[in-house]
């Protein structure tokens, strides 16, 4: 279960749930599944019992992940010129 007190960031999902590809999986609604698709987050239907992630959280993660990649294609970017 996931409570609202809790942090959840792209880097604490990143080495609980991630795919072979990168992306982070998270667990939401199963009515919200068509709603939690994003360009490094993808939701998937939470089991039976299991509280899903808001989507509006999963949209919070995704935007993170993204921010970090930008960091890191920054970063290297200037290291090579």
């Amino acid at each position: 279960m996931y409570s609202t007190d809790i942090t959840l960031n792209a880097a604490s999902y990143q080495t609980v749930f991630s795919t072979s590809s990168g992306s982070l999986v998270v667990p939401v609604k199963p009515s919200a599944v068509v709603y939690s698709q994003f360009d490094y987050v993808q939701g998937t239907p939470a089991a039976k019992g299991q509280q899903g992630v808001p989507v509006n959280r999963v949209q919070h993660i995704d935007q993170s992940a993204c921010n970090n990649e930008k960091r890191k294609f920054t970063y290297t970017e200037k290291r090579n010129s």
